[in-house]
Protein backbone atom coordinates (compact mmCIF):
# COMPACT_ATOMS: atom_id res chain seq x y z
CA UNK A 1 0.00 0.00 0.00
CA UNK A 2 1.64 3.58 -0.56
CA UNK A 3 2.45 5.85 1.74
CA UNK A 4 0.98 8.84 0.41
CA UNK A 5 -2.31 9.18 -0.99
CA UNK A 6 -2.94 12.00 -4.23
CA UNK A 7 -3.16 15.03 -3.96
CA UNK A 8 -6.68 16.82 -4.87
CA UNK A 9 -5.81 20.42 -3.65
CA UNK A 10 -4.75 22.82 -6.32
CA UNK A 11 -2.96 25.79 -4.18
CA UNK A 12 1.03 25.63 -3.79
CA UNK A 13 1.33 21.78 -4.72
CA UNK A 14 4.79 22.16 -3.16
CA UNK A 15 3.62 23.03 0.12
CA UNK A 16 0.88 20.32 0.22
CA UNK A 17 3.56 18.10 -0.85
CA UNK A 18 5.72 19.37 1.58
CA UNK A 19 3.24 18.89 4.47
CA UNK A 20 2.29 15.03 2.91
CA UNK A 21 5.88 13.84 2.87
CA UNK A 22 6.86 15.69 6.33
CA UNK A 23 4.19 13.88 8.06
CA UNK A 24 4.88 10.21 6.32
CA UNK A 25 8.45 10.89 7.64
CA UNK A 26 7.73 12.06 11.09
CA UNK A 27 5.42 8.94 11.67
CA UNK A 28 7.44 6.25 10.31
CA UNK A 29 5.53 5.80 7.05
CA UNK A 30 8.68 6.75 5.51
CA UNK A 31 11.52 4.69 7.58
CA UNK A 32 15.43 6.57 8.57
CA UNK A 33 17.98 5.54 5.78
CA UNK A 34 14.83 5.06 3.38
CA UNK A 35 15.56 6.50 -0.33
CA UNK A 36 12.80 9.03 -1.20
CA UNK A 37 12.94 8.49 -4.99
CA UNK A 38 10.95 11.87 -6.86
CA UNK A 39 8.86 9.82 -9.80
CA UNK A 40 7.44 7.49 -6.87
CA UNK A 41 6.73 10.42 -4.77
CA UNK A 42 4.82 12.25 -7.50
CA UNK A 43 3.18 9.06 -8.57
CA UNK A 44 1.84 8.65 -5.35
CA UNK A 45 0.65 12.41 -4.70
CA UNK A 46 -0.21 12.90 -8.38
CA UNK A 47 1.45 15.31 -9.22
CA UNK A 48 4.64 16.20 -11.12
CA UNK A 49 8.08 16.00 -9.85
CA UNK A 50 8.56 19.76 -9.64
CA UNK A 51 6.68 20.39 -6.72
CA UNK A 52 8.18 17.30 -5.18
CA UNK A 53 11.85 18.40 -6.20
CA UNK A 54 10.86 22.11 -4.01
CA UNK A 55 9.38 20.11 -1.08
CA UNK A 56 12.65 17.66 -0.83
CA UNK A 57 14.78 20.87 -0.82
CA UNK A 58 13.02 22.22 1.74
CA UNK A 59 13.13 19.08 4.05
CA UNK A 60 16.98 18.66 3.44
CA UNK A 61 17.47 22.18 4.40
CA UNK A 62 15.09 21.29 7.84
CA UNK A 63 17.60 18.15 8.57
CA UNK A 64 14.85 15.53 7.88
CA UNK A 65 16.26 14.04 4.34
CA UNK A 66 19.53 13.87 3.24
CA UNK A 67 20.83 13.96 -0.29
CA UNK A 68 24.03 11.70 -1.00
CA UNK A 69 25.60 13.06 -4.73
CA UNK A 70 25.30 10.46 -7.11
CA UNK A 71 23.03 8.26 -4.49
CA UNK A 72 19.78 10.07 -4.08
CA UNK A 73 17.91 11.75 -0.98
CA UNK A 74 17.12 9.74 1.78
CA UNK A 75 15.33 9.96 4.98
CA UNK A 76 17.43 11.48 7.95
CA UNK A 77 18.84 8.55 10.18
CA UNK A 78 18.02 8.51 13.41
CA UNK A 79 20.61 8.06 16.40
CA UNK A 80 21.81 8.00 20.14
CA UNK A 81 24.25 11.10 19.21
CA UNK A 82 21.55 13.24 17.18
CA UNK A 83 18.72 12.94 19.74
CA UNK A 84 21.22 13.88 22.11
CA UNK A 85 22.41 16.68 20.19
CA UNK A 86 18.90 17.67 19.94
CA UNK A 87 18.31 17.64 23.33
CA UNK A 88 20.53 19.54 24.92
CA UNK A 89 20.03 22.80 22.57
CA UNK A 90 16.22 22.13 23.80
CA UNK A 91 17.09 21.54 27.38
CA UNK A 92 18.47 25.15 27.07
CA UNK A 93 16.07 26.94 25.02
CA UNK A 94 12.57 25.56 27.13
CA UNK A 95 14.51 26.01 30.44
CA UNK A 96 14.75 29.82 29.02
CA UNK A 97 11.08 29.81 27.51
CA UNK A 98 9.37 28.02 30.83
CA UNK A 99 11.21 30.82 33.31
CA UNK A 100 9.35 33.66 31.04
CA UNK A 101 6.49 31.93 30.66
CA UNK A 102 6.06 32.12 34.63
CA UNK A 103 5.24 36.11 33.59
CA UNK A 104 2.43 35.83 32.10
CA UNK A 105 1.10 32.32 33.42
CA UNK A 106 -2.84 32.33 34.45
CA UNK A 107 -5.13 30.55 36.13
CA UNK A 108 -7.11 29.47 32.54
CA UNK A 109 -3.29 28.22 31.80
CA UNK A 110 -3.02 26.22 34.57
CA UNK A 111 -6.50 24.64 33.79
CA UNK A 112 -6.02 24.32 30.31
CA UNK A 113 -2.37 22.33 31.44
CA UNK A 114 -3.93 19.99 33.50
CA UNK A 115 -6.47 19.12 30.98
CA UNK A 116 -3.03 17.96 28.25
CA UNK A 117 -1.97 16.06 31.44
CA UNK A 118 -4.77 13.92 31.72
CA UNK A 119 -5.88 13.66 28.75
CA UNK A 120 -2.03 12.57 28.29
CA UNK A 121 -2.32 10.21 30.47
CA UNK A 122 -5.73 8.55 29.42
CA UNK A 123 -3.90 8.35 25.79
CA UNK A 124 -0.97 6.36 27.53
CA UNK A 125 -3.91 3.91 29.22
CA UNK A 126 -5.27 3.09 26.31
CA UNK A 127 -1.77 2.50 24.04
CA UNK A 128 -2.77 5.23 21.85
CA UNK A 129 0.66 6.13 20.34
CA UNK A 130 -0.20 9.03 18.18
CA UNK A 131 -2.43 10.79 20.22
CA UNK A 132 0.26 10.90 23.27
CA UNK A 133 2.76 11.93 21.39
CA UNK A 134 0.71 14.60 19.83
CA UNK A 135 -0.72 15.60 23.09
CA UNK A 136 2.66 15.87 24.92
CA UNK A 137 4.24 17.77 22.02
CA UNK A 138 1.03 20.19 22.75
CA UNK A 139 1.84 20.53 26.25
CA UNK A 140 5.27 21.59 25.49
CA UNK A 141 3.86 23.70 22.41
CA UNK A 142 1.35 25.59 24.96
CA UNK A 143 4.04 26.82 27.49
CA UNK A 144 6.55 28.19 24.75
CA UNK A 145 3.94 30.03 23.02
CA UNK A 146 3.50 31.74 26.43
CA UNK A 147 6.92 33.18 26.52
CA UNK A 148 6.36 36.06 24.43
CA UNK A 149 9.66 35.60 22.80
CA UNK A 150 8.81 34.78 18.94
CA UNK A 151 12.49 34.38 17.70
CA UNK A 152 12.65 31.96 20.63
CA UNK A 153 9.32 30.13 19.66
CA UNK A 154 10.87 29.58 16.15
CA UNK A 155 13.44 27.82 17.02
CA UNK A 156 11.76 25.31 19.72
CA UNK A 157 9.00 24.90 17.19
CA UNK A 158 11.55 23.90 14.72
CA UNK A 159 13.48 21.74 17.29
CA UNK A 160 9.90 19.96 18.02
CA UNK A 161 10.15 18.25 14.29
CA UNK A 162 13.15 16.78 14.99
CA UNK A 163 12.21 15.17 17.86
CA UNK A 164 8.31 13.77 17.21
CA UNK A 165 10.72 10.11 15.55
CA UNK A 166 12.14 10.08 19.16
CA UNK A 167 8.68 11.05 21.31
CA UNK A 168 7.42 7.82 19.24
CA UNK A 169 9.48 5.73 19.92
CA UNK A 170 9.83 6.01 23.12
CA UNK A 171 5.81 6.03 24.02
CA UNK A 172 5.96 2.56 21.89
CA UNK A 173 7.94 1.18 24.16
CA UNK A 174 6.15 2.96 27.42
CA UNK A 175 9.82 4.29 28.31
CA UNK A 176 8.35 7.23 30.21
CA UNK A 177 4.85 6.60 30.96
CA UNK A 178 4.45 7.39 34.41
CA UNK A 179 7.11 9.59 34.75
CA UNK A 180 6.62 12.34 31.98
CA UNK A 181 3.19 12.51 34.01
CA UNK A 182 4.81 13.66 37.47
CA UNK A 183 6.85 15.48 35.46
CA UNK A 184 4.53 17.61 33.58
CA UNK A 185 2.76 17.83 36.66
CA UNK A 186 5.69 19.64 38.60
CA UNK A 187 6.14 22.16 35.51
CA UNK A 188 2.25 22.99 36.23
CA UNK A 189 2.64 23.95 39.35
CA UNK A 190 5.88 25.48 39.34
CA UNK A 191 4.33 27.84 36.36
CA UNK A 192 0.80 28.26 38.74
CA UNK A 193 3.56 29.64 41.90
CA UNK A 194 4.73 32.29 39.89
CA UNK A 195 8.37 30.52 40.66
CA UNK A 196 10.59 31.15 37.68
CA UNK A 197 13.58 29.41 38.62
CA UNK A 198 11.61 26.23 40.03
CA UNK A 199 9.89 26.08 36.62
CA UNK A 200 12.99 26.03 34.92
CA UNK A 201 14.39 23.48 37.27
CA UNK A 202 11.63 21.27 36.18
CA UNK A 203 12.04 21.61 33.01
CA UNK A 204 15.41 21.34 32.17
CA UNK A 205 15.08 18.18 34.62
CA UNK A 206 12.05 16.38 32.79
CA UNK A 207 14.08 17.14 29.62
CA UNK A 208 17.16 15.59 30.79
CA UNK A 209 15.76 12.90 32.28
CA UNK A 210 13.90 12.12 28.92
CA UNK A 211 17.35 12.30 27.25
CA UNK A 212 18.87 10.29 29.37
CA UNK A 213 16.01 7.88 29.38
CA UNK A 214 16.30 7.75 25.56
CA UNK A 215 20.30 7.41 25.07
CA UNK A 216 20.64 4.15 26.42
CA UNK A 217 17.99 2.94 24.14
CA UNK A 218 18.61 0.62 20.55
CA UNK A 219 16.62 3.11 18.12
CA UNK A 220 17.14 0.05 15.43
CA UNK A 221 15.04 -2.21 17.73
CA UNK A 222 12.80 0.43 18.94
CA UNK A 223 11.92 1.36 15.38
CA UNK A 224 11.06 -2.53 14.42
CA UNK A 225 8.85 -2.85 17.24
CA UNK A 226 6.77 0.53 16.42
CA UNK A 227 6.76 -0.27 12.67
CA UNK A 228 5.86 -4.15 13.35
CA UNK A 229 2.32 -3.19 15.41
CA UNK A 230 -0.70 -4.35 13.87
Amino acid sequence: MPALSPLTEAPSLDKLAYDKIKEAILSFKFLPDQILLEGDLAAQLGISKTPVRDALMRLEKEGLVTRIPYKGTFVSSINNEEMAHIFQIRIVLEGLAVRLACERFSREDYDRLKRLVEDHAEALKNEDISAASRINSEFHNSIIALCNNPRLQQMLFNLDDHLKRYRLLSISQGLRMDKAIQEHTAICEALLAHDAEQAEGAMKAHLERAMNDLYNQDFSILERALTEKP
